[in-house]
């Protein structure tokens, strides 16, 4: 008979020698033929050896009446996981159609394949249990034609109607690629798939949208709320659920511009996809646009996630996208495609330098937040570089900022551990710097470097900045050597700074006096005997100032060391 089981074979071969059922004579795997219609031949199973010997004695050639030889569009082990033919094939349970089975009573082999939902020749539903009491068909019974209950299968009324031609006509489709009678199938775009390449993306896309949510993506007539194709999602699978599903795909495979753009989007939904399904899932998706046969769902994709707002599918090791005309990025893209780290990115977020968005549960950045960032990094200096330019210390810059001589973009003033500073404001604090000094070759005579003329003149509390602001006001003159344009080629003339510290001197000495340096010089005594004759009280200092290190300094009236030049003198 025209596409019968082995099971069903078998069955009407025993009858007509007078065995009522193939276990009789199969007692070994007499349970197995009431449970299974073992129309799919495992070597691996214990009754494949009896089973062959059987067939073999009634001189058949199996392989035209088992599934085994679908495997070759449905089972793929290089992409999928092993015992996939639980998911494409009904082991115990079987489906049948009440109008064939009263024309003529055999089970077709095509009714084991859960894909196949539609009689296409009395245009109805298969039914896959007894109409009258809801009891599982198995292959046993139809083949009997009796239900448990004592109903005839072939006598069912159908009460499954096609709710629509489109239906049929997936259906039709989908069989005559099944049988062979349609080697190619037109998708989209003219773009065409052999029979292969269509089951082959078929059982992928089945497993990417099985256990995702029906309602928004497909129109439903089952019970089920679900897609329903592998074991974890609870709900009842059957002919209703697989009819819906094998439509969607269908219309995926065909429709990918309609129907794969809503599946992305469903994808993209955090609520509906927690994050650890999304990575398989994109594993998945990752096999169909890769495929050499799937440029036209890669075209889809690629459309799809560089589509403002729709990120959340594009993932760096799962694609090849260009995101150069992306409007947001996430934080892995930012990091692959800008070089920023992790952690960089996400307290740039924080400190709202780049803007963050959410769109559909996905925490995004906005791009050209990104690239002002990118871009403002690319021509700043931290600091030890701005202390390298200016050929100063680090004190010095940190001194330049807080007085505001120098701008700083980034610092501890809005939350950054270090300050960063634009090139350009730099060079412009510089060359501020360097406007009262002229520029030579070689150092002239009579000129000391400026970092030696800071310690020179610290003792008289001039400090640094004190210095800056004497050689932008030309108070002092001071020479630049070409070779080094910063305060390392700075050199001073030595008059002026001589001048500078007698004056500074002799405003401390009105001030405060003394100093017990001076003092010892003053007296020709030794500064050690000055200090015994303060411990013991016969000389008192006007001032006694503490020191930034702790230590002491002593300052003595101007009056009281003369007088005491005059006593030595007489």
């Amino acid at each position: 008979m025209p596409f019968e089981s082995l099971h069903s074979l078998l069955y009407r071969t025993l009858k007509v020698n007078h065995f009522p059922h193939p276990s009789t004579i199969l007692k070994e795997m007499s349970l197995r033929l009431y449970d299974n219609s073992c129309n799919y031949i495992d070597e691996k199973k214990v009754w494949y050896y009896q089973l062959m010997q059987m067939v073999k004695m009634l001189a058949y050639e199996h392989d035209e009446f088992v599934l085994n030889k679908f495997d070759k569009l449905f089972i793929h082990e290089e992409l999928l996981r092993r015992q996939q033919e639980h998911f494409i094939y009904h082991f115990s349970g079987s489906k049948y159609c009440p109008k064939c089975l009263k024309e003529n009573l055999y089970h077709k082999l095509h009714w084991d394949i859960k894909l196949v939902t539609i009689c296409t020749i009395h245009k109805k539903r298969l039914l896959e249990s007894c109409v009258y009491c809801d009891r599982k068909s198995r292959i046993s019974r139809i083949m009997q034609d009796e239900c448990q209950c004592g109903k005839r299968f072939s006598e069912s009324l159908d009460t499954k109607e096609i709710h629509s031609q489109m239906e049929l006509t997936i259906q039709e489709e989908i069989q005559s690629i099944i049988f062979g009678n349609k080697r190619e199938i037109l998708i989209e775009n003219n773009d065409v798939l052999t029979s292969e390449e269509y089951f082959r993306f078929f059982v992928l896309f089945c497993h990417l949208v099985d256990g995702l949510q029906i309602e928004g993506l497909f129109i439903n007539h089952s019970d089920c709320n679900f897609f329903n194709f592998g074991r974890k999602v609870k709900g009842k699978k059957d002919v209703l659920s697989f009819n819906t599903l094998t439509m969607f795909v269908h219309s995926i495979i065909t429709e990918p511009s309609k129907y794969l753009y809503l599946l992305l989007k469903r994808l993209d939904d955090k609520e509906q996809v927690p994050k650890g399904i999304t990575t398989y899932k994109l594993r998945l998706l990752y096999k169909i646009i890769n495929d050499k046969s799937g440029k036209v769902y890669g075209k889809i994709f690629k459309s799809y996630v560089t589509g403002i707002g729709n990120y959340g599918v594009n993932r760096g090791k799962y694609n090849d996208v260009k995101i150069s005309k992306k409007d947001s990025l996430t934080c892995n893209e930012t990091v692959k495609l800008y070089g920023v780290p992790h952690r960089r990115v996400k307290f740039l977020c924080e400190r709202g330098i780049l803007i963050p968005k959410t769109e559909n549960g996905i925490q995004l950045i906005d791009k050209r937040s990104v690239e002002e960032y990118v871009a403002i990094m690319k021509s700043s200096l931290n600091i030890r570089q701005t202390q390298v330019l200016l050929g100063t210390s680090l004190e010095f810059v940190k001194k330049l900022v807080l007085k505001g001589d120098l701008k700083a973009i980034y610092g501890p003033h809005n939350g950054w551990n270090e300050w960063v500073f634009l090139k350009e404001d730099v060079k412009r604090t510089l060359n501020w710097i360097l406007s009262g000094s002229v520029c030579v070759d070689n150092i002239l005579d009579g000129y000391i470097p400026f970092t030696a003329t800071v310690h020179l003149v610290k003792n008289q509390g001039i400090t640094v900045m004190n210095l800056i602001e004497l050689l932008i006001t030309k108070r002092i003159e001071s020479i630049v050597l070409n070779s080094q344009l910063n305060l390392k080629g700075v050199y001073i003339k030595k008059s002026d700074i001589d001048k500078i510290i007698e004056l500074e001197r002799q405003k401390r000495i009105n001030q405060y006096g003394y100093s017990l340096k001076e003092v010892a010089k003053i007296l020709n005594q030794d500064r050690r005997k000055i200090e015994k004759l303060i411990h013991k009280g016969e000389i008192q200092a006007k001032y006694v100032l503490k020191n930034a290190n702790g230590s002491l300094s002593y300052y003595f009236d101007k009056e009281l060391i003369n007088n005491l030049i005059q006593q030595n003198n007489n």
